[in-house]
Formats: structure tokens, C-alpha cells, sequence
């Protein structure tokens, strides 16, 4: 299970890597930004085919873990609740959507210090030297060791419904599909739902994203469009940032970057639902 999530984690973060380094860029620096056609001929012009991966190797490494952990945990939890219950039970929605939010949390945890890093590498490649180790060493010497966790405990509250939205949805869709039709779901049933998971994951728990991100830049000074830098954020948890993100930038700030997301995590997600369910049927793995 880890090996096939992985897998797929990487080859659909990779095909989408331009959309979510806009999408990050974006829910950072909010109005300060164009549209997502301005950003992405912006960062082409600037940085050429670079400019649009920017992130994209620490994102790798981030997800190939992070998404292994994450079907692991959740197909535990998954058993262990199965387990409990009696005899020919069917897991709920609600229990596939804590099982996943569990396993959202487990993996989020694991891989953080990579996320702030990717983070990093999208938002201040030239501080950063473009590379990890560079990245690293900027998070360090802003902020300490900490730093590689600032926004953490946000980051685990928005993992909750981020992850196990996504996981809900695919998967009661996809047993309740398999029901109706009488057959497994094939391959663009696969990859339709695990669009539209991908899509309720993103919208449900956006706001939240956009903070999280924020935090995690939270001992650099924000640069503006122009070049000159900003104060700190004057917040420092979640619910201070979505307050004071929404009274002074407005509340459409903390939607920025959704279309850009969602156009993202869509075929991310799809691709990486077929890939997951493709790499289970060849290792010969069965899911609850």
C-alpha cells in the first residue's frame, strides 16, 4: 500500500506542479498576485520551465511519503474499525472521513519540516538558492529549529477535513457506483471520482490552507509583487489568522488561489486514485 501510494503521490504531483506552485504563490501573497494565467506566464518568463517546478522536488519528496502513510493509516484504521463492529458491518461515511482525517494528521506530522520547505522554495527561490539544503538553512536562520514547524498544529487541525473529505467521498462514490452498476468501477469511473474528491477536499478546507501557508512563512517577512518586504503576520494561530486575514484583506482573501487548487488537486487526485488502485490490483493488495 505505501509502495503503490507513493507512486502514484509523485507521478500526479509532478503532472500538476505549475498549477500548485501558482496556487501556493497565490493563497501567500493574495491580492498582491494576478490572475493564474498572469502568475504562470510571470514565473515563465522570469524562470523559464524551472519557474514552473519550483518546489516540486521537495513536494516529491514530501508526497511519496506523506502519501503512503496517509493510505496506510487510513486502511488501518479502516480494519481496526471493522474489527469493533459486528459481524457484516459497512463502514459509514462518517467513519471513512474520521479514519481519513486520522491518517491526514499521522502523515502531515511525519513529513511537516518538507512541507515548510517546499513552502519555501515556491514562495523565495532566490533566498533559498533554489535548493532544499538552502531552504533549510533560510528556515533556521529566521526562525531555529522551530521554525521547520512553525504552523504545525493549523496544519494538523486543516488535515482533518482535507484529507478525510477526499477519502469519503472517492470511496463511498465508489462502493455505492459498484453497487449500482454490479461490476468494479473501471478506469474513468476511477478518475472521475477521484476528481470529485479531490475537488470536495480542497473546497472544504481552503481557508484553512491558505493560513497554514501563511504560518509557515511566518518568520520571513512577506515580499510584495514590487519587491519591497512587509511586516510579519500579526498572527500566530489559526483562528487569529482567518479573523485578521478576513478584517483587513477581506474574505475573499482566504479563497485566493482555489481555482488554481482545485484545477491542481482535480487531476492530481484522479490520477493519483488510478495509479493507487492500478498498483493495488498488480501487488494483488485488497482494501476494506
Amino acid at each position: 500500500l505505501v509502495f503503490a501510494a507513493a507512486v502514484a503521490g509523485v507521478i500526479s504531483r509532478t503532472c500538476c506542479a505549475p498549477l500548485e506552485m501558482v496556487s501556493t504563490v497565490m493563497m501567500c501573497r493574495g491580492d498582491e498576485c494576478g490572475s493564474m494565467g498572469e502568475e504562470l506566464a510571470d514565473a515563465w518568463r522570469h524562470d523559464g520551465m524551472s519557474g514552473l517546478f519550483k518546489g516540486n522536488g521537495a513536494n516529491c519528496l514530501k508526497v511519496a511519503p506523506s502519501r503512503g502513510t496517509q493510505f496506510l493509516v487510513y486502511e488501518f484504521v479502516k480494519r481496526q474499525m471493522v474489527a469493533g463492529a459486528a459481524a457484516g458491518a459497512v463502514l459509514s461515511a462518517g467513519n471513512r472521513l474520521v479514519a481519513g482525517g486520522i491518517a491526514g494528521m499521522v502523515a502531515a506530522l511525519l513529513v511537516y519540516p518538507l512541507e515548510v520547505i517546499k513552502t519555501m522554495l515556491t514562495i523565495y527561490p532566490e533566498e533559498c538558492k533554489a535548493t532544499p539544503g538552502g531552504a533549510i538553512g533560510c528556515v533556521i536562520k529566521a526562525g531555529g529549529v522551530r521554525g521547520l514547524y512553525a504552523g504545525v498544529v493549523p496544519t494538523l487541525i486543516a488535515m482533518f477535513p482535507y484529507v478525510g473529505v477526499e477519502f469519503m467521498v472517492y470511496e463511498t462514490l465508489k462502493r455505492r457506483w459498484e453497487l449500482w452498476a454490479g461490476a468494479p468501477a473501471g478506469t474513468l469511473t476511477i478518475i472521475l471520482l477521484g476528481a470529485v474528491g479531490g475537488a470536495c477536499a480542497q473546497a472544504s478546507a481552503h481557508p484553512l490552507d491558505v493560513i497554514r501557508r501563511r504560518l509557515q512563512l511566518g518568520n520571513m517577512a512577506r515580499v510584495s509583487a514590487d519587491g519591497t518586504q512587509k511586516p510579519k503576520p500579526p498572527y500566530s494561530n489559526m483562528v487569529s489568522g482567518l479573523y485578521t486575514v478576513g478584517k483587513t484583506e477581506g474574505l475573499h482573501v482566504l479563497f485566493r488561489g482555489l481555482g488554481p487548487a482545485c484545477f491542481e488537486k482535480v487531476p492530481s487526485t484522479a490520477i493519483g486514485y488510478y495509479i493507487y488502485e492500478l498498483m493495488k490490483r498488480l501487488l494483488r493488495v485488497a482494501s476494506v
